[in-house]
Protein backbone atom coordinates (compact mmCIF):
# COMPACT_ATOMS: atom_id res chain seq x y z
CA UNK A 1 0.00 0.00 0.00
CA UNK A 2 2.78 2.43 0.80
CA UNK A 3 4.30 1.97 -2.65
CA UNK A 4 0.98 2.73 -4.34
CA UNK A 5 0.53 5.89 -2.25
CA UNK A 6 4.11 6.92 -2.99
CA UNK A 7 3.50 6.36 -6.70
CA UNK A 8 0.31 8.44 -6.57
CA UNK A 9 2.16 11.21 -4.73
CA UNK A 10 4.92 11.27 -7.35
CA UNK A 11 2.35 11.34 -10.15
CA UNK A 12 0.59 14.27 -8.48
CA UNK A 13 3.94 16.06 -8.17
CA UNK A 14 4.75 15.58 -11.83
CA UNK A 15 1.20 16.61 -12.75
CA UNK A 16 1.72 19.88 -10.85
CA UNK A 17 4.94 20.44 -12.77
CA UNK A 18 3.19 19.80 -16.09
CA UNK A 19 0.47 22.29 -15.15
CA UNK A 20 3.13 24.84 -14.21
CA UNK A 21 4.91 24.26 -17.54
CA UNK A 22 1.63 24.71 -19.44
CA UNK A 23 0.95 28.01 -17.67
CA UNK A 24 4.47 29.23 -18.48
CA UNK A 25 4.08 28.16 -22.11
CA UNK A 26 0.81 30.08 -22.42
CA UNK A 27 2.44 33.13 -20.85
CA UNK A 28 5.40 32.94 -23.25
CA UNK A 29 3.07 32.63 -26.25
CA UNK A 30 1.13 35.67 -25.05
CA UNK A 31 4.34 37.69 -24.64
CA UNK A 32 5.57 36.63 -28.09
CA UNK A 33 2.31 37.70 -29.73
CA UNK A 34 2.60 41.11 -28.01
CA UNK A 35 6.20 41.37 -29.25
CA UNK A 36 5.14 40.54 -32.82
CA UNK A 37 2.40 43.18 -32.72
CA UNK A 38 4.87 45.78 -31.45
CA UNK A 39 7.39 44.81 -34.13
CA UNK A 40 4.79 45.39 -36.84
CA UNK A 41 3.98 48.82 -35.42
CA UNK A 42 7.68 49.71 -35.20
CA UNK A 43 8.31 48.63 -38.80
CA UNK A 44 5.39 50.78 -39.98
CA UNK A 45 6.73 53.78 -38.07
CA UNK A 46 10.23 53.27 -39.48
CA UNK A 47 8.74 53.21 -42.98
CA UNK A 48 6.98 56.52 -42.37
CA UNK A 49 10.12 58.13 -40.94
CA UNK A 50 12.42 57.61 -43.93
CA UNK A 51 15.20 59.80 -42.57
CA UNK A 52 15.77 57.40 -39.63
CA UNK A 53 17.62 54.17 -40.21
CA UNK A 54 18.17 53.05 -36.62
CA UNK A 55 17.39 53.94 -33.04
CA UNK A 56 19.66 53.22 -30.09
CA UNK A 57 18.67 52.58 -26.50
CA UNK A 58 20.95 51.92 -23.55
CA UNK A 59 21.05 48.16 -24.19
CA UNK A 60 20.12 47.65 -27.84
CA UNK A 61 20.13 49.02 -31.39
CA UNK A 62 16.92 48.73 -33.43
CA UNK A 63 16.80 48.98 -37.21
CA UNK A 64 14.71 47.73 -40.10
CA UNK A 65 16.20 45.64 -42.90
CA UNK A 66 14.54 44.56 -46.12
CA UNK A 67 15.13 40.93 -46.94
CA UNK A 68 13.99 38.97 -49.94
CA UNK A 69 11.88 36.01 -48.99
CA UNK A 70 11.74 32.88 -51.13
CA UNK A 71 8.71 30.66 -51.35
CA UNK A 72 9.26 26.98 -50.49
CA UNK A 73 8.05 25.98 -53.95
CA UNK A 74 10.56 28.34 -55.53
CA UNK A 75 13.35 26.70 -53.53
CA UNK A 76 12.28 23.27 -54.78
CA UNK A 77 12.27 24.46 -58.41
CA UNK A 78 15.69 26.05 -57.96
CA UNK A 79 17.00 22.79 -56.50
CA UNK A 80 15.53 20.88 -59.45
CA UNK A 81 17.11 23.17 -62.04
CA UNK A 82 20.50 22.90 -60.29
CA UNK A 83 20.16 19.11 -60.27
CA UNK A 84 19.31 19.07 -63.99
CA UNK A 85 22.28 21.31 -64.71
CA UNK A 86 24.57 18.89 -62.85
CA UNK A 87 23.13 16.00 -64.86
CA UNK A 88 24.02 17.78 -68.10
CA UNK A 89 20.49 18.47 -69.35
CA UNK A 90 20.16 20.78 -72.35
CA UNK A 91 20.65 24.39 -71.25
CA UNK A 92 17.60 25.61 -73.18
CA UNK A 93 15.33 23.49 -70.96
CA UNK A 94 16.94 24.96 -67.85
CA UNK A 95 16.59 28.46 -69.32
CA UNK A 96 12.87 27.81 -69.87
CA UNK A 97 12.53 26.64 -66.26
CA UNK A 98 14.30 29.80 -65.05
CA UNK A 99 12.00 32.02 -67.14
CA UNK A 100 8.93 30.21 -65.82
CA UNK A 101 10.21 30.55 -62.25
CA UNK A 102 10.74 34.30 -62.67
CA UNK A 103 7.24 34.64 -64.11
CA UNK A 104 5.54 32.59 -61.39
CA UNK A 105 7.40 33.76 -58.30
CA UNK A 106 7.90 37.46 -57.80
CA UNK A 107 10.54 38.26 -55.21
CA UNK A 108 8.98 39.68 -52.10
CA UNK A 109 10.92 42.13 -50.02
CA UNK A 110 9.84 41.91 -46.43
CA UNK A 111 10.85 44.46 -43.84
CA UNK A 112 12.07 42.90 -40.62
CA UNK A 113 13.02 44.52 -37.35
CA UNK A 114 16.60 43.70 -36.39
CA UNK A 115 17.55 44.03 -32.74
CA UNK A 116 21.24 44.10 -31.86
CA UNK A 117 22.46 43.93 -28.28
CA UNK A 118 25.21 46.33 -27.28
CA UNK A 119 28.22 44.71 -25.67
Amino acid sequence: MKKIELLRQKIQDIDKLFNKMEKMRNEVLKIMSEKDALEKQIVKLFRKLKHLDSIETIDRVYRVEKRTQKDAREKVIEHLSNHLLEQGVHTKAIHNIEQWKRKMFKTKKKSKLVVLRKV
